[in-house]
C-alpha cells in the first residue's frame, strides 16, 4: 500500500504499488479492485476532492468522478 483517502460515503480508497486501486466500504466490509483495465498497477499517491479521486502514477496523474467511474 502507497496511499489511502476517504471519500464522503466514508469508502476507503487505497493505492498499492503492484496491484492498482482498491475500495474498501465501511457499511458491507467489502474490499474489492477497481478500473482494473484503466488504470495502472503501479500506483503512488491518492487524494479525494469534492467526489473526485485523484491518482498519481508513473504513467501519469487520473482524476476518476467515483459517481460515474469516468
Amino acid at each position: 500500500m502507497r496511499s489511502m483517502a476517504t471519500d464522503d460515503n466514508g469508502n476507503t480508497w487505497i493505492a498499492s504499488e503492484e496491484k492498482g486501486l482498491y475500495m474498501y466500504s465501511s457499511k458491507t466490509g467489502s474490499l474489492h479492485r477497481c478500473w482494473a483495465n484503466r488504470l495502472p498497477d503501479n500506483l503512488f499517491g491518492l487524494s479525494y476532492d469534492d467526489g473526485k479521486l485523484w491518482i498519481g502514477s508513473f504513467q501519469g496523474i487520473y482524476r476518476v468522478d467515483i459517481a460515474t467511474g469516468r
